[in-house]
């Protein structure tokens, strides 16, 4: 089987003779080495025209097809889903140019904006506790949260790479979409004061904004199954027990979470159902989602999520994904590693069931790390009898 029927053969309910793995947000850890990619592409582009040279969509298209292929490199082997890199649209990205100066490589906007492209990386992006300028009434939602037309989404552009590698890998891979689950909107819009606020003397506010966000993370489906793509990854991470009440859950989470896991499954995707921080009582209502496959974080902060515990309860046919610890991934030395991956296949699987983790990979976590994930859970049918090699100990 390729990587990309095994991991579906998982999503429905199978158990193919080697285990998937699916690592996740794989473009947060890449972020770094991919935007020194970036600078290092477009610097090679404009010195060879001289020092500076317009961009085209064509040329961007390039650089970062360039630049996804690299983050993926760091790896000996490539996972069995592969993140999706929509992009920029022709609208913003023509009529921009690239230019190397003696101070670096910048990149120029035609209204003389720009920034410098060979910085040092940054990810770092302080949680938003109160939002100044929110909405404040249903009608400013509408207004500050226009719904996308999934045809101009697909004619802009922004999924031209990935219908271009549907066709060159799409039938080894899977190429997966990844898209918040509505609630979360909510957090954007006002801020966690703002919206734990708003749950009590406003409502119909967060209802409206969920309701909204909903109705976008449809058009934008829409128009990423147009353009190939049949996994989607659903990140759920605002609603848990610690955050709010199993009442709030029901009225302002679970019903949203619902309704778009039902109209992904109307388009045809197969998806992964990824719900963040303590089950409590989620758990129950989080099997009656029409998602193909349920992921966790693991186990933190003074609460426990068994992923074995999580099997018995679902049931042996629902597709689960592996939570494990994503400092282990980092700390733990190459054979104890393998031998963790393997404790939680034998806990939560083999049956439908899918090797990742529970929290993103930490930035600082070396890429033979995630290798050695990858390999222990492809080598779990013969772990007895193989060794992994010793480059990675």
């Amino acid at each position: 089987m390729s990587p990309r029927e095994r991991l579906l053969a998982a999503l429905k309910g199978g158990r193919p003779s080697v285990q998937p793995v699916a690592p996740l947000y794989m473009t947060l850890y890449l972020a770094g080495p991919r935007h020194e990619a970036r600078a290092r592409r477009w610097r090679a582009y404009a010195e060879a025209a001289g020092g500076a040279v317009e961009v085209t969509h064509a040329t961007y298209l390039e650089v970062e097809l360039g630049v996804w292929w690299d983050g993926y490199r760091l790896f000996a082997d490539l996972p069995d889903w592969l993140a999706a890199p929509v992009v920029s649209g022709r609208g913003a990205v023509e009529d921009c140019a690239v230019e190397v100066t003696a101070e670096g490589c910048f990149w120029r906007s035609p209204n003389g904006s720009g920034w410098q492209l060979d910085t040092p990386f940054t990810n770092m992006a302080p949680p938003v506790w109160e939002i100044g300028e929110g909405p404040r009434t249903v009608d400013d939602v509408a207004a500050r949260m226009p719904v996308s037309d999934p045809e101009r989404l697909l004619g802009s552009g922004a999924y031209t790479l990935v219908e271009g590698l549907r066709g060159e890998i799409g039938e080894t891979h899977a190429l997966h979409w990844s898209v918040s689950a509505p609630y979360p909107a909510a957090y954007n819009q006002l801020g966690f004061s703002g919206l734990m606020i708003a749950m009590r003397e406003q409502p119909e506010l967060v209802t409206a904004i969920a309701e909204r966000s909903l109705a976008n993370s449809v058009a934008h489906a829409t128009a990423a199954r147009n353009a190939g793509l049949d996994v989607v990854f659903i990140e759920e991470w605002a609603c848990s027990g610690d955050l709010i009440s199993p009442t709030d859950y029901l009225r302002f989470a679970w019903p949203f979470e619902r309704d778009l896991c039902s109209e992904l499954k109307r388009l045809g995707f197969r998806s992964v159902f990824y719900f963040c921080g303590p089950l409590e009582d989620r758990l129950s209502k989080l099997e009656e989602l029409e998602a193909d496959a349920l992921a966790f974080e693991e186990s933190k902060k003074g609460w426990t999520i068994d992923i074995g515990e999580v099997r018995r309860r679902i049931g042996p046919e629902r597709c689960l994904f592996g939570n494990l610890d994503a400092v282990k991934l980092r700390d733990l030395p190459a054979q104890a590693l393998r031998q963790e991956v393997w404790r939680l296949i034998e806990a939560g699987g083999p049956q439908a069931f899918v090797t990742s983790h529970g929290s993103p990979v930490t930035l600082d976590t070396p890429p033979a790390k995630v290798h050695i994930m990858m390999q222990a859970a492809r080598e779990w049918a013969d772990r007895g009898t193989t060794d992994s090699g010793s480059w990675a100990r």
